[in-house]
C-alpha cells in the first residue's frame, strides 16, 4: 500500500473516531438516549467546555464610607435591633443627605468586597462535526486523486 493511500486512510478513520471519542465529553450527551438522537442534539447544542475558571473581581466600593459606616454602628449600640437597610438609612440621613445622592451612598456603601465570576471556554460541537467530515472529504479526495494519478501513470507507460 502507497503511502498517500495509507494517508488517506487514516484521515478517513480519524474524521469517524474524533467525533465519535468526543461524544460523551459533550455538555449535551445523555448516556440513556439513544445514539442518533446524542448526535443530532450534540450537533445542534452541544458544547465541549475545555476550561472552566472562577476569578475575582473586586468592585470599586468607597472603603472609607464603609469603615465610617462600622465605626458608625459601632457608636449607636441602640441600632443593632434594627435592620442593616434602617442603619444605613438613618446613616446617610444623618451624614450624607446633603452631601451625595442616596443611590449612589447605597450602591458606593452595599456593593460587596469580592465578587467571584465564572467562565468557561467551550467548543461547538458542530465544529467537531465539521472538522471530521473534512477529514473524510480530504481522504476519500487523496485516494480518488492517487487512483487518477495511477491511470495516468499506467496510459504513459503503453
Amino acid at each position: 500500500m502507497s503511502k498517500r493511500k495509507t494517508l488517506s486512510i487514516i484521515l478517513i478513520v480519524a474524521g469517524i473516531i474524533i467525533p465519535l471519542f468526543t461524544l460523551p465529553l459533550s455538555s449535551e450527551y445523555y448516556p440513556k438516549g439513544s445514539f442518533f438522537w446524542n448526535i443530532i442534539r450534540n450537533v445542534v447544542t452541544g458544547e465541549l467546555v475545555v476550561r472552566d475558571s472562577v476569578f475575582e473581581v473586586v468592585p470599586d466600593r468607597d472603603e472609607n464610607l464603609y469603615r465610617e459606616f462600622n465605626e458608625y454602628k459601632m457608636k449607636h449600640p441602640e441600632y443593632r435591633s434594627l435592620s442593616e437597610v434602617e442603619i444605613i438609612e438613618r446613616f446617610y440621613q444623618e451624614n450624607y443627605r446633603n452631601k451625595m445622592h442616596g443611590m449612589e451612598f447605597r450602591l458606593k456603601l452595599q456593593k460587596q468586597k469580592v465578587l467571584t465570576h465564572e467562565s468557561k471556554i467551550v467548543i461547538s460541537y458542530r465544529y467537531i462535526v465539521i472538522i471530521g467530515v473534512v477529514l473524510i472529504v480530504t481522504g476519500t479526495g487523496t485516494i480518488i486523486i492517487s487512483k487518477i494519478r495511477s491511470k495516468g501513470k499506467k496510459r504513459k507507460k503503453e
